[in-house]
């Protein structure tokens, strides 16, 4: 049987309030060369009831099991693909419109030799205010993951190989598996490819976001830059020194916001 084009992975725990709206973002798109592969970490409370609506798709595939966390169900999901080009779709976030994936294959039929296809995404806060995250050509540079930032995964359609041969490290962090493998991805020599279009809607503060992990996150970040940029790690110390310790977590989260963020 051919393989699909796309695996989409959806990873989510006690989600009953905002699953339904990722399903549907990806089983109403408009392409139709694709799985959807939902891991579930064996939530309690409704989840899996309205998960269940939906498995007459026999482009859907569920387990609901007990997980080491986000990036352990991330792996699960990997195992599982079958496609050519991965995305994670996680609980609360979703394709941007119908035609994303229609777009993204066109790309891939004109760029066949590119690793990793990424779009701008939509930001929804809890307040309901949005955002454009523009992520330009330049964002899989080396340079840019110096300056502390990196794509977004939801974001991101990449080819399977590249999660294959290289799953999210769980024994070394616990907010920045993800940023760990996108800045070795970076900083090897594979091709992306923006595409300059918003591909999907992200609620803002996740895991890797929200103040509480933020101190967090700036030590992971300092490791993983070390790890990939050991000569371009100087500039990130130049960069974070302009602090002078002076702003907390909760300004540079603003700040974040203000340098990053358009809002609409």
């Amino acid at each position: 049987m051919k393989s699909p084009l796309f695996t989409i992975i959806t990873v989510c725990y006690q989600a009953e309030s905002v699953i339904e709206a990722t399903i549907r973002s990806v089983l109403d798109q408009s392409f139709t060369d694709f799985e959807y592969i939902i891991v579930d970490g064996a939530s309690t409370d409704g989840t899996n009831e309205i998960i269940k609506k939906y498995l007459s798709d026999p482009r859907l595939v569920h387990i609901s099991e007990p997980d080491k966390g986000l990036y352990d169900a991330m792996n699960k999901g990997i195992r599982l693909s079958k496609g050519s080009y991965l995305n994670f779709m996680n609980a609360g976030d979703c394709l941007a419109d119908p035609d994303v994936l229609k777009d993204v294959s066109r790309v891939i039929e004109d760029n066949p030799d590119v690793d990793f296809i990424y779009g701008d995404v939509l930001y929804i806060y809890e307040n309901g205010s949005e955002g454009v995250r523009k992520y330009p050509w330049y964002c899989s540079t080396k340079l840019y993951q110096l300056l502390g930032d990196c794509i977004n995964h939801q974001s991101m359609f990449a080819k399977r190989h590249n999660y294959a041969e290289r799953e999210f490290d769980l024994e070394t962090y616990k907010v920045n598996c993800y940023r760990d493998w996108i800045s070795y991805q970076c900083s090897t020599n594979k091709k992306f490819k923006a595409m300059n279009r918003i591909t999907c809607r992200f609620s803002f503060g996740g895991t890797s976001f929200t103040l509480a992990h933020f101190d967090e996150h700036l030590s992971e970040l300092d490791l993983i830059l070390k790890r990939y940029y050991p000569l371009g790690y100087p500039i990130y110390v130049v960069i974070r020194s302009i602090r002078k310790g002076k702003l907390s977590s909760k300004l540079l989260h603003k700040a974040y916001e203000l340098v990053f963020i358009r809002k609409k």
